[in-house]
């Protein structure tokens, strides 16, 4: 893609001596598919090559509801030291009726946890980052009424994420219902979100 050698292990290329020119200086141009020995003057080519890739990458994620944002630990740093409850479990299909606290992990994995005072701490444990975090309400296995953003120790605002995480809950075979944000500061009351596939949400 910018020339040169494709080999992982390039041979250098002979100089001239005497010759200090930038044509004589040879480096090293890492890029997704290869890598390159190139002149000095033409390392800009594969620094364009991954500005463009990063930002075609970019694009297409921003319109894939299945991508989460950064993650975070909890925000109390006492809530690092409390060890992973006992009830604790990934998501499944068949899990009872009832009210959740859910957590998803950086392996995308949906945890859960029966509702409980200041339960999200405990649904990893140990201060273990989370992608996103809030509460989900099972009417019936299979079937989620409503799933939220509301958590005290992550405080989560990313709309585009609860859409993401209501596509991981249809593809572990959930049918879902209501998605509800609220504003971790309480500056507003909450909005029902209505997910486009394109856009992330509307």
């Amino acid at each position: 893609m910018c020339g040169g050698h494709h080999d992982s292990t390039p041979t250098e290329k002979p100089r001239i001596a005497g010759d200090s020119t930038a044509a004589g200086r040879l480096t090293r141009c890492k890029v997704p598919c290869a890598v390159c020995r190139v002149p000095q003057e033409q390392r800009g080519c594969c620094f364009f090559v991954k500005l463009f890739i990063t930002s075609l990458h970019s694009l297409l994620s921003f319109g894939n509801s299945d991508v989460f944002g950064s993650s975070k630990q909890p925000g109390n740093k006492l809530d690092h030291v409390l060890p992973q409850d006992a009830d604790s479990r990934k998501l499944r299909t068949a899990e009872a009726s009832g009210d959740y606290v859910y957590v998803v992990d950086e392996s995308d994995d949906v945890h859960v946890l029966p509702q409980q005072r200041h339960g999200h701490p405990v649904v990893l444990g140990t201060g273990s980052p989370a992608l996103y975090a809030g509460e989900l309400t099972i009417d019936l296995p299979g079937s989620i009424s409503e799933v939220n953003n509301l958590s005290g120790s992550f405080k989560f605002r990313s709309k585009r994420s609860l859409c993401c995480l209501a596509q991981r809950l249809r593809l572990l075979g959930f049918q879902v219902g209501e998605l509800v944000w609220w504003p971790p500061d309480g500056s507003s009351r909450p909005a029902r979100l209505a997910c486009d596939p394109n856009r992330g949400y509307a």
